[in-house]
């Protein structure tokens, strides 16, 4: 059911309902060179969030190994494709050296590395990052064995606007992070670039509850309240 816009603002419930390690995604996604199709274990895969409309888009949170604290906090409101497309492109980006990447990427565990007190861009690649170095070829190895990642939708969204609510929350999650364990801003996320231009006086009565579905990692909670 999806609710009114009253009642969405003062219950807003945020599912988590599918993990998945980086290296079930990537680099699951090939063409077969011959027939020129996708791995059938990949369809199958995308199908699962794109048959099902609820499942398309929402926020995503990444984990290093079974850490309730994610290193990272993004969002899928795309249309031309759906959150697991997105969070594809984003681990193939890494792979190919696009991001700032942690040299040591037992580091991003709990988001110790990005925290102000002791932060240095010395401790990090920055792109574009040669992927042919024996170092960066092996912490790559690291990310994709260890990293998982939740998808999550949103339960209910308003009829006014969707899309607006899960740019919202993609921004509070991450500014909660932020103050809850002073990290340097811009690391976890984007820092909110596609912040909902709703006043923040919509949301202000608003409880955010999180739900989880057969979920093996958790979120650490306190930090975003």
């Amino acid at each position: 059911m999806i609710l009114g816009v009253k009642e969405i603002y003062m219950n807003i419930e945020i599912c988590l309902h599918r993990q998945l390690k980086a290296n079930t995604i990537y680099p699951n996604f090939k063409k077969d060179e011959k027939n020129d199709k996708t791995d059938p274990s990949w369809d199958e895969l995308y199908s699962y969030f794109q048959n099902n409309e609820k499942l398309r888009n929402g926020i995503y949170f990444y984990h290093y190994g079974n850490s309730e604290i994610p290193f990272y906090i993004g969002k899928s409101t795309a249309t031309s494709y759906n959150i697991l497309g997105r969070v594809w492109q984003e681990i193939e980006d890494y792979a190919n050296g696009k991001y700032w990447f942690q040299k040591d990427v037992t580091k991003v565990t709990d988001a110790n590395c990005f925290m102000l007190e002791g932060f240095s861009k010395d401790n990090f690649w920055e792109p574009p990052i040669f992927t042919g170095d024996k170092l960066f070829v092996e912490q790559i190895g690291l990310f994709l064995s260890n990293v998982c990642i939740s998808f999550s939708y949103i339960t209910s969204l308003p009829e006014d606007d969707p899309v607006e609510l899960v740019h919202f929350l993609e921004t509070y999650l991450q500014k909660k992070m932020i103050e809850k364990l002073k990290l340097k801003k811009g690391w976890i996320g984007d820092a909110g670039s596609n912040f909902t231009t709703a006043p923040p006086e919509k949301y202000k009565d608003s409880k955010l509850k999180f739900i989880y579905e057969d979920i093996s990692i958790k979120l650490d909670e306190k930090n975003f309240k």
